[in-house]
């Protein structure tokens, strides 16, 4: 079997990926030994707290919801939640769950439109899915949108005042539901992508970046110096930061195999989360929330309903055998495989993906570490075009990383955008300009950068 140039470099990067954090782990197995009893003692409360469908300590409550090939997902809403006209899904990534989104959940945003996290499937308490290509996650994800649709009546309005349903996602919560706002029409009438990407956007700049610093090279190989900053350096920066990847890639690798590294990267994610928050989530917390329900939660009961056998079988593999399933996100190709909409189907409606067909944000903290935001932000304007004439609104936050979701500043600016967007479905260009100038001044963080796209 013949390898292409493209297998053997991303073999090397996983390969090297690997090395580099097995030594990382093992360094830090000796600087930091196994949880004490207490702690795993906490990690056991926190599960409890978190995902137990009887516990009565949270703002939050527990649903579930049926879609299409016997699928059960979970979901959290706000606990007393009052129906609204509008609905706002939230989506996670890699390694969350519903809960990243939990404190907007319990914020005064509930008080604008109806509000919802949703666990990814394989995620939380989620059903897994047989694999994770876009035929069956984008297909799952599009009828879980289309049926919370219908649960909330966001077709039926009697005051012939159409609601709106506004998607907000992070890392893979955000490449899902730009895949799916970009394959269907009028299923999400807004998008906000929160340190994410839409996958053919970032590409083809990966591609543009690429293809003109070989251009340079070849007819000026003087300038390859300049070349080299200025048109491959983001590629560089995205190929280190996204290393992990690559070694999620090999065709070897297995979290139960490597249950240290795997342990070691998921730390790793939550310190970073945690990093400068005012009152950060802790070790408990953090890990429960990643992994989900324990076998003692999936025994619990509400209205009759309870945790899938699915969600079991996987509570029982914890804490290793859970990451084998989520990681094939990356390994079976969810961003860049051809998607065939099962939406667009019943209204024979094939579509393209190559733009996102509704107005979007894009909120983005510029210090994230698994994302550069030259590949992911700019020029992403040419690929948002939605029926109306208004595209939306890109704000780059200094100081901030990968977690914005937690942070305080991108917290108050997603609220911002949130609450305008409900309250200004179909904004003209005045209100938007006075909508980006509000917003420039309505953060903590002076270094806010806010621009409206063309």
């Amino acid at each position: 079997m013949q390898l292409s140039l493209t297998s053997v470099l991303g073999l090397f990067e996983g390969l090297a990926s690997l090395a580099f954090l097995t030594v990382l782990a093992i360094i830090d197995k000796v600087k930091n030994p196994p949880l004490p009893h207490d702690e795993a003692i906490k990690t056991e409360q926190a599960l409890h707290d978190l995902w137990s469908l009887n516990s009565t300590s949270q703002d939050v409550s527990h649903n579930f919801l049926q879609v299409p090939r016997g699928l059960q997902l979970h979901y959290l809403s706000p606990s007393n939640e009052k129906r609204r006209r509008d609905l706002i899904i939230f989506l996670h990534g890699f390694p969350d769950s519903c809960y990243l989104w939990a404190h907007m959940l319990a914020s005064p945003l509930s008080e604008h439109a109806s509000l919802v996290s949703v666990d990814l499937p394989g995620y939380g308490g989620s059903d897994g899915l047989p694999n994770y290509g876009p035929g069956q996650m984008l297909n799952t994800m599009e009828s879980a949108i289309k049926e919370l649709r219908l649960q909330y009546g966001i077709d039926e309005s009697s005051d012939n005042k159409r609601g709106q349903c506004i998607v907000v996602g992070h890392d893979w919560g955000g490449i899902v539901a730009s895949r799916v706002a970009a394959g269907t029409e009028g299923l999400i009438d807004h998008l906000v992508l929160v340190n994410s990407l839409f996958p053919r956007h970032a590409l083809d700049m990966a591609k543009a970046k690429i293809s003109r610093a070989r251009e340079l090279l070849r007819t000026r190989p003087s300038g390859f110096i300049r070349m080299a900053k200025e048109e491959a350096a983001c590629v560089v920066s995205q190929l280190a930061k996204s290393h992990y990847t690559f070694m999620f890639n090999l065709p070897f690798i297995s979290a139960a195999r490597l249950s240290f590294v795997v342990r070691f990267l998921l730390r790793a994610c939550h310190k970073m989360a945690d990093a400068g928050l005012t009152h950060p989530r802790g070790p408990a917390r953090s890990m429960a929330a990643s992994l989900g329900p324990g076998v003692a939660q999936c025994k619990d009961y509400q209205s009759n309903a309870t945790y899938s056998a699915s969600v079991l079988a996987r509570a029982m593999s914890q804490p290793d055998g859970i990451w084998d399933e989520r990681i094939r996100l990356y390994k079976e190709r969810l961003m860049t495989a051809r998607w065939n909409p099962a939406y667009a189907r019943d209204r024979a409606e094939a579509r393209d993906e190559g733009c996102i067909r509704c107005s979007t944000t894009v909120i983005f903290g510029i210090e994230d570490q698994a994302l550069d935001p030259r590949l992911m932000v700019d020029g992403i304007d040419a690929y948002v075009r939605p029926e109306s004439g208004f595209k939306g609104h890109v704000v780059k936050l200094s100081g901030v990383g990968h977690w914005s979701p937690l942070h305080s500043d991108c917290v108050q600016v997603l609220n911002e955008v949130l609450v305008w967007q409900v309250s200004t479905p179909h904004p003209s260009a005045s209100s938007s300009n006075s909508f980006s100038d509000r917003l420039q001044s309505a953060t903590k963080t002076r270094q806010i950068a806010v621009r409206i796209m063309r």
